[in-house]
């Protein structure tokens, strides 16, 4: 027999467990079968969980009521098991009672096996020995049933082989011992965070208590700069068993999440375990809600991306279309113009009867388009000969404009006086700066009113300023002030005026000279004291 021939069916398990509250039939039953607590005299009015309050030694008898709703007879099998948490804080049963090491161990049932009639019920009494040494707090676990003889309700072949998914459901099981009882719940993490159009939370929390922690947000604001943006009340974020550190995380059941900007969450988180039976020597100690802050801000990281990515395109797009045109110039003929004295590129320009950009793209003159140090420039001209002109490659035309915008370079020295092109979007203010001179001096200068308005393509001479050199003092000496000086003999001594005297003795203006004080001045070789 072949392998892919052979089917091979391997029972899953899948658990359906009640989080929210109780519902008999419909909420612990699947595909016909289902299992719940059995009112009975002792316990005559309960939901689909089995609630205890004991104390250790102590043996409690119950009953469970297992219901088949098909049409059909069924095979079913029913065990006492431990419960866990999953990863995401979602209750679950053991897989088998073999894997038992806490209150299944304690459970004993009248019947394990057994034949359910179509569309009938049958109760199962069974028996909890609580050990004498048990530990105080929960002990959680839970009845569980499924069907023995039943085909697989699904079947998933997955080349040669089947795998056979048979549903089991179970009701919930808290028991509590008597004793200390300890409450200890620790948030360790918190997140503020977006995901897809949601706003997200997740939250790290540490039960150190011996009882379960039944964790609710009782109230939750979140606020932007202008105000409250959201609230919701009585959010479940579910149980936390003792001892154990879950991972809970859920959406905002609210607004969506905003485009953008920052955004604070206040959130009051409480435990709401309470007692279960009033006359039971169980003391749970009160526990105070704890509230939480958490700012997050939101970025439009995906339209962002677009955007850039558009405007790089856009960018490159125009990079191209610019080393196409001079290329396109590269391969004109060209006149071969020797630059002259007081040449300027809007003059030279006019003469050849073409654009000054042009020329200044052609020959690789970069703002302010001074021709100082050029001798020579090619000017587009049907008359003249072909020449071979170095063009850049395109990649390095794209590479030069990101690296000047990354890396800065010494600046470039200017000559006494030059040239400027206004070009498109320049301000009076810019001039000044690049110049380093008032307008109204450059305007004097250009013979032009202070109030001229500029215009793309206008030349304007401006001397840039360089660095004063530094004027060599003279040799000082010494004067002393005899009786009757006064400032004025001083000047006349000396030939400088008296706040330049008192600026080079660090002395006041108003300084008065008195007999025999000695003060420094630079002297002149041809001067007298008269």
């Amino acid at each position: 027999m072949g392998v892919s021939k052979i089917h091979r069916i391997i029972s899953a398990f899948i658990l359906v467990v009640l989080f929210l509250l109780p519902n008999g039939v419909l909420a612990l039953s699947a595909g016909g079968i289902g299992v719940m607590p059995h009112n009975n005299k002792q316990y005559p009015n309960r939901g689909g969980w089995f609630l205890y309050e004991v104390d250790p030694g102590e043996v409690i008898n119950d009953t469970v009521r297992v219901t088949n709703t098909k049409d059909t007879a069924v095979f079913a099998k029913l065990q006492g098991v431990d419960a866990f948490l999953l990863t995401d804080g979602a209750f679950a049963l053991v897989g088998d009672k073999t894997k038992n090491k806490d209150i299944g161990t304690w459970i004993e049932l009248a019947e394990t096996d057994f034949e359910l009639e179509p569309n009938s019920s049958k109760v199962v009494s069974f028996t909890i020995i609580v050990p004498k040494n048990a530990e105080v707090g929960d002990h959680i676990g839970g009845l569980a049933v499924y069907e023995t003889a039943a085909e697989p309700e699904h079947v998933i072949k997955s080349g040669g082989t089947s795998i056979g998914i048979t549903t089991r459901v179970g009701a919930r099981m808290y028991l509590t011992v008597a004793g200390d009882i300890i409450r200890d719940l620790n948030i360790k993490k918190r997140y503020f965070f977006g995901r897809a159009d949601k706003m997200m939370f997740k939250f790290i929390f540490e039960n150190k208590g011996n009882v379960r922690a039944n964790l609710t947000i009782t109230e939750g604001k979140i606020y932007n700069i202008f105000g409250l943006y959201d609230e919701q009340q009585g959010i479940v974020l579910g149980q936390i068993f003792p001892n154990k550190t879950v991972t809970k995380t859920f959406p905002w059941p609210g607004k969506n999440k905003p485009l953008f900007g920052p955004y604070l969450a206040i959130f009051t988180i409480e435990d709401t375990y309470k007692k279960v039976n009033p006359n039971s020597s169980v003391i749970i100690p009160e526990v105070e809600p704890v509230t939480v802050w958490m700012v997050t801000f939101f970025v439009p990281y995906t339209q962002i991306a677009v955007i850039v990515g558009l405007l790089f395109l856009i960018w490159f797009i125009w990079q191209f279309i610019n080393w196409k045109r001079l290329s396109n110039l590269a391969r004109r003929p060209v006149a071969k113009y020797k630059v002259k004295k007081d040449d300027h590129l809007m003059n030279i320009s006019h003469d050849f009867g073409v654009s000054w950009k042009m020329v200044a793209k052609l020959n690789n003159i970069k703002p302010p388009y001074s021709l100082y140090g050029i001798k020579i420039l090619y000017i587009p001209d049907a008359r003249g000969s072909k020449i071979d002109i170095d063009t850049p490659h395109f990649l390095g035309f794209i590479w030069k404009p990101l690296v000047k915008l990354f890396i800065k370079r010494p600046p470039i020295s200017r000559p006494e006086s030059d040239i400027i092109i206004i070009e498109k979007g320049d301000t009076k203010k810019d001039v000044e700066k690049f110049t380093g001179m008032k307008w109204s001096e450059i305007a004097t200068l250009n013979k032009l009113k202070p109030s001229f308005r500029l215009r793309a393509g206008q030349e304007l001479i401006a001397p840039i300023i360089t660095k004063k050199p530094t004027i060599s003092k003279p040799e000082s000496d010494i004067i002393i002030i005899e009786k009757g000086d006064t400032k004025k003999d001083v000047e006349k001594f000396t030939g400088m005026k008296w706040a330049e005297i008192a600026k080079y003795n660090n002395l006041k203006k108003s300084f008065k000279l008195k007999v025999g004080i000695e003060l420094k001045a630079p002297i002149k070789k041809s001067r007298s004291k008269k």
